[in-house]
């Protein structure tokens, strides 16, 4: 757990008022009070900077540009790592019974039962696609019966 540090979590000593003088104790969280205050007032409308507006805007579109820039580094990294053989099982195990087969003829019980080397060789097929970023052709292909 992070230690917390008090001194940058409390109102400092003293405090100057609407007239510029130092203010201590209770006079301090009254001015700090009235200032939160104001700020919340319909009345503030005059204080409003459109040139530190802009500052802030601009300020807030570069934290979000790095933001992303993690992000998406975050990603790359997920998407770009060895494919794991815990996947494959994975995979295999959320197969469901009785579906069609595909235009290769391979129905799922295939691999749901087909045990250990048959999930090994699978693995060894799957991880050459993804080292190679190369799919077979005729998985861009399907069948389509019409009702």
């Amino acid at each position: 757990m992070a230690r917390v540090d008090r001194k940058r979590d409390s109102l400092p000593e003293e405090m100057r008022d609407e007239k510029n003088q130092l203010v201590r104790g209770r006079d301090k969280l009254r001015v700090w009070t009235e200032a939160f205050r104001k700020l919340g007032s319909e009345e503030n409308t005059n204080s409003f900077d459109p040139d530190h507006k802009d500052v802030v805007e601009r300020q807030l579109k570069l934290i979000e540009e790095k933001e992303g820039h993690r992000e998406r580094s975050r990603l790359a990294e997920e998407y770009n790592r060895p494919l794991e053989q815990k996947e494959i099982a994975c995979a295999i195990k959320k197969l469901q019974r009785n579906k069609a087969a595909g235009l290769d003829g391979m129905i799922n019980e295939i691999f749901m039962y087909g045990g250990k080397e048959l999930e090994n060789a699978t693995f060894k097929f799957f991880k050459e696609i993804w080292d190679s970023e190369v799919f077979p052709q005729e998985w861009s292909k399907g069948l389509i019966f019409p009702l």
